[in-house]
């Protein structure tokens, strides 16, 4: 897990009581690129995140809320999904606007790196369009090197990789 999150966030495995606020959010920073949603394929496994993610994991950053589980919100998601023995996709990491610039992303990332490493993954691909430029950013800074190879979902036009 992330020791060190501010105050009043958690971070935890998402199931599928997840998955309308996840799907909020994911299509709520698509919307603000000018991308849209893909709900029939890259947006499917979140109608059913419990098979969907069995093989790796999709992790929601919330806000506390008090007791009442139903009154926490998700403000953040990020995922793995393995592609074979020793590759894993990083996938759906998103960040709630107004939580960016507080270096959540770094620690989003950080820990699904971890999280692949401990699952003896030796290899991370990601899926992400250049108009994502602090996230691409976030991805370089973190040793992943764009490759030459088609991608699988329309909206994005660059394939990223980094040796574990």
């Amino acid at each position: 897990m992330i020791t060190d999150l501010p105050a009043g966030l958690t971070l935890r495995r998402a199931t599928n009581v997840d998955a309308e606020q996840v799907k909020r959010l994911v299509y709520e920073v698509l919307r603000e690129y000018g991308m849209q949603p893909e709900p029939d394929h890259a947006e499917k496994g979140l109608d059913d995140i419990d098979n969907a993610f069995a093989s790796g994991g999709l992790w929601v950053l919330c806000t506390e809320g008090g007791s009442d589980p139903g009154s926490r919100r998700v403000i953040g998601s990020i995922g793995i999904i393995a592609q074979g023995e020793t590759i894993c996709e990083l996938t759906k990491m998103f960040l709630a606007p107004a939580m960016r610039g507080r270096g959540l992303g770094r620690q989003l990332l950080d820990f699904a790196i971890r999280q692949a490493q401990h699952r003896g993954f030796d290899l991370m691909h990601l899926e992400s369009d250049t108009s994502l430029r602090e996230a691409v950013a976030l991805y370089r800074s973190a040793g992943f090197e764009i490759v030459p190879q088609k991608n699988s979902v329309a909206r994005c036009d660059l394939v990223m990789r980094k040796a574990l």
